[in-house]
């Protein structure tokens, strides 16, 4: 999966979204990646080179590193027919769908997003693409009864926490009904959360 550091040309702010570029040399990756071996965190490895990373009300919400691609990966490879996304971010997971929406692979896409500044840093850089954006909570929306997609997934979450689990098993209760028969719904990082919560 590309990053998408080349769609931010330079540090974005708008109310509480800002989107600042920042750059990873082969010295910092070096000392990162020695630190996740020495804590044991395989996968959470770094490159050097440009990237960009989204703050929202001062708090850190993602990037597109290495690490973001890698547990976005599995998204991007089911997705097909009509998809439904919780949560904008950068726009690193919906940019990475352009060939499976060239081909015809994935229909439509409807993301729905908290903070309307986001919506707008983000979603014209999107604009290209055949997605509804909603400025919505995720966690109180109530879709109607005729809202149903083949993809589901949510990536709502700034860390990497086991206590988000709760609000996974929340979202996928609730929205299991709106997937279509074989479709596919998951979150970002569920199945690591749940290693994770078994230990």
């Amino acid at each position: 999966m590309e990053g998408v550091a080349e769609l931010y040309k330079q540090n974005e702010q708008q109310g509480l979204c800002r989107i600042e570029r920042f750059t990873i040399s082969n010295q910092e990756a070096e000392a990162y990646n020695f630190g996740n071996l020495l804590n044991g965190c395989l996968g959470m490895n770094v490159s050097p080179g440009e990237y960009v990373k989204l703050y929202v009300n001062g708090q850190l919400y993602m990037s597109d590193t290495d690490m973001e691609r890698s547990s976005n990966q599995s998204f991007v490879q089911h997705a097909y027919g009509d998809v439904m996304v919780a949560g904008l971010g950068i726009g690193l997971i919906l940019n990475a769908l352009r060939e499976k929406i060239d081909s015809g692979d994935v229909r439509s896409i409807t993301v729905y997003e908290k903070y309307q500044d986001v919506i707008d840093v983000v979603g014209p850089k999107l604009s290209d693409l055949p997605i509804k954006i909603v400025c919505a909570d995720i966690l109180e929306y109530r879709p109607p009864k005729d809202e149903h997609y083949d993809t589901i997934y949510f990536d709502i979450w700034p860390d990497i926490n086991t206590k988000n689990l709760k609000e996974i098993y929340t979202l996928h209760r609730r929205w299991i009904h709106r997937l279509n028969p074989g479709g596919w719904i998951n979150s970002w990082m569920e199945e690591h959360l749940q290693y994770m919560n078994r230990r």
